[in-house]
C-alpha cells in the first residue's frame, strides 16, 4: 500500500492520455501547426551528434544558419534529447509527452502526499487539477514543444521544500537541476516564472525572523540554478542582450471575464475554442479548463486559510493580475516587461499554469484541514456513518474533477498527427540552401530539407536571420562556398560545425562561405575571419591553404564551468546547515 498513490495517478494519467492506443502517435505521421517547427528543432541537436560525431553549436540549416544555444526553445542535452538518439526525431518528441506526463503525476502525488502530507483524497484532487488541466493538452495540440517539460514543477518544489525542512545539500541540488532542466528542454517561460515567483516568496519572508531562515534557502536554490543551468542561460542571455528577441510583445490585455471564460468555458477544443476578441496569438494560448469545481471548492472553504497561506495566496492574486496583461502602466505585467529576459515574453495568458499550480496547493491545504476538522469531531469517532460518509464524497470529487477534465481537455490529443510521413531522408546529399520548401500542411516546412541535408533561408520565426541569403535559383547564387577572385578549392570536410577547404591560389583571395557571420566562428589555421555583406570570409594568402572553420559559443564553455563548480558545491558540504536548522 506504500506506493498505492503513485499506481493511482499512472493508472489515472495513462487514462487519460488515450492518444497511447492510436497508431500515429507510435509512428512517423506529422502535425499541422508547430510540430514541422518543433520536430526541426530536436532534430538539428541530433543531426549532428548522431550523423556527424559533433556538439551541435551551429545550425546551418535555416536562416542563412543560427546559434543552436542561443534559440530558448531547442532542446540542449535534455531527457527529450536522449529519446531522439534511440527512437529517432519524431517519435522520440512524442515520446517526450507520455515521459512528461508520467514524471509529473509522480511528482504531484510525492509533492502532495509526501511532502506536504495531504491526506490521500486531497493529493488526488490537487495532482488531478494540476496535471489535467487543459493547459498542457492547449500545448501539445499545436505542438509547443518547449512546454512539455513544465510538468517536472511539482518536483522542483517538493526538493526545495525537503531542503528546507532536512538542510540536506541533496535536495537542493536535486531541486536546481530540476529547475535545471526546464532550461535544458526549452522551457524558458516556466524556468523565468518559477525563478521569479521564488524569488518574490524569499523576499516575503526575509522580513520575519522566524522565516529568515527560508529566504537564505532560496536564495542558495536560486544560485545554485543559475551554476547548473549557466551553459543554456549565459548563451541566452549574451544573445538577447546583443540583438533582441524579435518578438513583438503583447500590447492587448484580458479582462476579469475572460480569465473566468479560459477556467471554466467548456469548449475547449482548438477549432470550436471561444473566441477572445483582439487577441494576438491563437486559440491554444487562451486554453486552461479546471471547471467551475475546484473554484467552488476553493472558494467553500477559504475559511481555513491560516497565516502561513498569506504568501501563497498574494502569488495567486499576483499570478491572475499577469493574466489580465498590460492593463496599465503600473500593472504587473507592464512593470515586469522592463526586466531584461521578461520584456519579450509573449501572451500573458500562459501564467495560467502558474495560478493552477499554486491553486492546487491552497485547494488540497484547504481540503485537508476540512478533514482534519471532521475527523477531530465526536460524531464523527462515534459514528460509522459518518466514517464511510467522508472518503466516499471525497473519492465523488476526485472522481467528478478527473471525468469532467478529461472530457474537456483530453480530446485535444485526437487528430494531431494529421499528414503521413512524406519526408523521405537522403543524408548523403551535398549541403544546398534553397529559399524554401514545399509545404505539406503545417505552418512551416523546415523538416524535410534537415532530413535531407538542405538549408533553408525562410527561417519561419524571428529570431535574427539573413532574409537575402542567396540561394539555389537566384542570380547571385555562387553556390555554398567560392572563391571573390579566380582561383581552385576543394572542400574537404563538411558538417553542422565545421569546414574544411583546400586551396592553392596564384594570389590573395577571399573565401566567402554562404553562412551567416557570427563572431564566435573560428580557425584553428590562424586565418582571419571577416564579415563579408552578412556572410563568412576567410583572407587567403598566396600558395597552398589549409582552412579549418568551426564554431563553438564560449559563453556555452563558460557556464560548463560554472556547472561544474555548482555540481562540485552541491556536494561538498559547504551548505545546507547555516540556518542553522
Amino acid at each position: 500500500m506504500k506506493y498505492s498513490m503513485y499506481y493511482i495517478m499512472i493508472g489515472l494519467t495513462i487514462g487519460y492520455l488515450n492518444f497511447l492506443f492510436t497508431e500515429e502517435w507510435w509512428n512517423t505521421s506529422l502535425g499541422g501547426f508547430d510540430w514541422d517547427q518543433h520536430f526541426f528543432y530536436l532534430e538539428s541537436t541530433r543531426k549532428p551528434i548522431v550523423d556527424f560525431k559533433e556538439f551541435p553549436f551551429w545550425n546551418p540549416y535555416y536562416g542563412g544558419g543560427v546559434p543552436v544555444l542561443e534559440n530558448p526553445q531547442v532542446k540542449f542535452l535534455a531527457p527529450t534529447n536522449l529519446f531522439s538518439f534511440f527512437f529517432g526525431t519524431i517519435i522520440g518528441l512524442k515520446f517526450s509527452i507520455l515521459f512528461y506526463h508520467l514524471v509529473g503525476s509522480l511528482g504531484c502525488i510525492y509533492l502532495f502526499h509526501n511532502v506536504l502530507k495531504f491526506h490521500p483524497f486531497p493529493a488526488l484532487f490537487s495532482s488531478i487539477l494540476f496535471m489535467f488541466c487543459g493547459w498542457h493538452s492547449q500545448h501539445v495540440f499545436p505542438g509547443h514543444s518547449q512546454f512539455f517539460s513544465t510538468p517536472i514543477l511539482p518536483f522542483i518544489i517538493a526538493f526545495l521544500i525537503r531542503f528546507i525542512k532536512e538542510q540536506k545539500p541533496i535536495y537542493c541540488f536535486l531541486s536546481s537541476f530540476s529547475a535545471a532542466l526546464l532550461l535544458f528542454e526549452g522551457n524558458i517561460y516556466i524556468f523565468l516564472y518559477t525563478n521569479l515567483f521564488l524569488s518574490l516568496l524569499s523576499i516575503y519572508y526575509l522580513f520575519s525572523k522566524e522565516t529568515r531562515s527560508i529566504t537564505f534557502d532560496i536564495w542558495k536554490f536560486l544560485i545554485l540554478t543559475f551554476l547548473l543551468s549557466s551553459y543554456r542561460l549565459l548563451p541566452e542571455m549574451d544573445y538577447f542582450f546583443q540583438y533582441g528577441a524579435f518578438y513583438k510583445a503583447d500590447s492587448l490585455s484580458l479582462n476579469v471575464w475572460n480569465i473566468l471564460d479560459i477556467f471554466t468555458n467548456s469548449s475547449q477544443h482548438p477549432f470550436l475554442a471561444f473566441p477572445i476578441p483582439n487577441q494576438e496569438y491563437r486559440w491554444w494560448e487562451y486554453g486552461n479548463y479546471i471547471g467551475y469545481l475546484p473554484l467552488i471548492v476553493f472558494f467553500s472553504l477559504l475559511g481555513f486559510t491560516k497565516k502561513a497561506d498569506f504568501p501563497f495566496l498574494i502569488l495567486l492574486i499576483l499570478s491572475l493580475l499577469l493574466m489580465l496583461g498590460d492593463f496599465h502602466f503600473l500593472s504587473p505585467a507592464h512593470l515586469l516587461s522592463q526586466i531584461p529576459g521578461f520584456s519579450n515574453t509573449r501572451c500573458y495568458a500562459r501564467w495560467g499554469i502558474v495560478f493552477v499550480f499554486i491553486f492546487s496547493i491552497l485547494a488540497g491545504t484547504y481540503l485537508n484541514r476540512l478533514i482534519d476538522l471532521l475527523t477531530s469531531l465526536q460524531i464523527f469517532k462515534k459514528s460509522n456513518y459518518f466514517k464511510l460518509a467522508l472518503p466516499i464524497f471525497l473519492c465523488f470529487l476526485s472522481i467528478f474533477l478527473y471525468t469532467d477534465v478529461r472530457k474537456k481537455n483530453a480530446k485535444n490529443f485526437k487528430g494531431i498527427f494529421i499528414y503521413p510521413d512524406i519526408i523521405k531522408s537522403e543524408k548523403l546529399k551535398n549541403f544546398e540552401t534553397y529559399p524554401t520548401f514545399p509545404s505539406y500542411g503545417a505552418d512551416s516546412s523546415l523538416l524535410s530539407g534537415i532530413f535531407n541535408n538542405k538549408s533553408t533561408r525562410d527561417s519561419y520565426e524571428n529570431l535574427l536571420s539573413n532574409k537575402n541569403l542567396p540561394a539555389v535559383g537566384d542570380k547571385n547564387y555562387q553556390g555554398e562556398y567560392y572563391l571573390i577572385n579566380a582561383g581552385e578549392i576543394k572542400q574537404t570536410h563538411w558538417s553542422p560545425g565545421e569546414l574544411h577547404f583546400h586551396t592553392n591560389l596564384p594570389e590573395k583571395n577571399i573565401l566567402i562561405i554562404n553562412q551567416n557571420y557570427n563572431p564566435q566562428w573560428k580557425t584553428r589555421s590562424q586565418h582571419t575571419i571577416k564579415n563579408i555583406n552578412g556572410l563568412i570570409g576567410i583572407e587567403l594568402s598566396k600558395g597552398e591553404n589549409n582552412i579549418e572553420l568551426y564554431y563553438i559559443s564560449n559563453y556555452f564553455r563558460l557556464g560548463a564551468f560554472l556547472g561544474i563548480i555548482g555540481l562540485l558545491y552541491s556536494f561538498s558540504g559547504r551548505f545546507g546547515y547555516a540556518s542553522g536548522k
